[in-house]
This record gives C-alpha cells, sequence and structure tokens, in this order.
C-alpha cells in the first residue's frame, strides 16, 4: 500500500517512504485517504525521498489534486519510466535524479521553475516539454541528459538559466522548439544560445481583450473561440505581424 504523513491542520496528506519495502510496479495515487476514524485526507503532495531508490518502480500516476513534489521524491529510480502529473507545478531539488529510464516527460502548465538538478542524470530522457509558464531552470537541471533529442520550450519570454542547466546535451543534435517570433531571443540568450537547431513552433497568445473569448494555441495552430456574431478580431504574431483580422466566430490559424 501506499504511506502517508498526514497533516491535521488542513486534511492534507503527503506521500511518503514506507520504511519497509521499496514502491514497486505500478503506483496508482489516489486523490483522497480515509483513515481508521473516518476522517478523509486530500493528498496533496509527494514527500522527500518518498520513493528514494524505488528500483523496481516502473510508472507512477498522480491525481490532480497533487501540486507539489519535494527533493529527490524519486531519487535513483532507474526503472521508472513513466510519471503522470497533470497539476504538479512545484518541484523540489533534484526531484527525478538519476531516473536513468524516464524517457519522456511534460511539465504542466503553472510551473515556473525547473529545479536545480531535478533531471540530472536522467540518460535515457528523449523529449522534454516546457509550458508557457517556466522562467527559470536551475544548474545542472538536465546535466547528463545526454539522449536528449527534442526539448520543447512554450515560453514566449525566455527562461533564465546557467551555462551548465543542459550539461552534457548534444546541442547539434538536440532540437530546441519555441515560440515563433523568439529565436533572436533564445540564440542570444545565456543557456541556449548553444543550441544550433533552434525552431519557431509554437504560436505566442499575449493576451485576449474580450471577455468570454477563449483563444488556445498548439502545435502550429491558433483557435480563437466564443467571438460574439459581428465582433471584430486582429490577431498579431509575437513580432506584431498581423495573422488575421475579420468577425468569424470561430477562427483557426495556421502559423
Amino acid at each position: 500500500g501506499i504511506y502517508y504523513n498526514l497533516s491535521e491542520n488542513d486534511h492534507t496528506a503527503s506521500v511518503v517512504d514506507n520504511g519497509h519495502q521499496p514502491y514497486k510496479g505500478e503506483v496508482i495515487v489516489p486523490e483522497s485517504f480515509t483513515n481508521v476514524d473516518g476522517q478523509e485526507y486530500t493528498v496533496t503532495s509527494v514527500g522527500r525521498q518518498a520513493f528514494n531508490k524505488c528500483f523496481d518502480l516502473n510508472s507512477v500516476v498522480l491525481p490532480s489534486t497533487v501540486t507539489n513534489i519535494e527533493e529527490r521524491a524519486f531519487f535513483n529510480c532507474p526503472s521508472l519510466v513513466s510519471v503522470t502529473m497533470p497539476a504538479v507545478t512545484s518541484f523540489g531539488e533534484g526531484a527525478f535524479i538519476y531516473c536513468s529510464g524516464l524517457q519522456a516527460v511534460e511539465l504542466p502548465e503553472g510551473t515556473t521553475a525547473v529545479s536545480e538538478n531535478m533531471f540530472s542524470g536522467c540518460s535515457s530522457l528523449e523529449s522534454v516539454t516546457l509550458p508557457s509558464t517556466v522562467n527559470s531552470i536551475g544548474n545542472t537541471a538536465f546535466g547528463g541528459c545526454t539522449a536528449l533529442t527534442i526539448l520543447n520550450v512554450k515560453a514566449e519570454n525566455v527562461p533564465q538559466c546557467s551555462a551548465d542547466a543542459f550539461t552534457d546535451i548534444d546541442k547539434e543534435k538536440c532540437t530546441l522548439n519555441i515560440v515563433s517570433g523568439t529565436e533572436v531571443k533564445y540564440q542570444n540568450a545565456e543557456g541556449w544560445k548553444d543550441f544550433t537547431n533552434i525552431i519557431g513552433k509554437y504560436a505566442g497568445v499575449e493576451s485576449v481583450a474580450n471577455d468570454g473569448v477563449n483563444v488556445m494555441a498548439s502545435d502550429g495552430i491558433i483557435n480563437v473561440i466564443g467571438v460574439r456574431e459581428g465582433q471584430p478580431v486582429e490577431v498579431y504574431n509575437v513580432s506584431g505581424q498581423l495573422l488575421y483580422s475579420g468577425n468569424d466566430t470561430t477562427i483557426s490559424i495556421a502559423v
């Protein structure tokens, strides 16, 4: 079973090391835990070194209630190949350090920082996707990720990082996919300028002036939904180029 540290103040629970036998196989963390007295606790975090050296752990599925993974929570889990974490936005230092079997990671929107050593030693990691909200990358966050060939960064403002954030990555083979129109920013930024394959792939959306209008951008397509009939709409990219002008109620633009 799964072990928890329980907080009586706010009735929340944090996944912890079970202290006896390491977790193994697939672990599915529930949204809540109910104790023998019938008190329910919402599971909100994965505690420090909760999955420390779980050599036979293959996959972990976290619920949408979990928003925090503490430092070195998955330290040295070499068989871990998949982590589902739809709502986690806070990561402690070295959260996935030495998870040498991990192959692909996508951090959820709302994540602002990739912590120091977060994926250091993840030697099988091939693909990483960082959300539009990320603004900083810690020292050696991706150190030793020698298999990384795809790095997707959806942030329009270049995240701050040191020169050693991507130590040991082959920057000639790894493709850096970014928001269209921000190529020059990345080409001149510390920690990013050494990537030779920088491609403007994602559409950037800065703001929406009208309430009720939803703008979604993914894989080179901007979708504008909820425009009132007859309402004029103009869509610009981050370089100020006009992409659309009209009054359609539903708009799809390839960029």
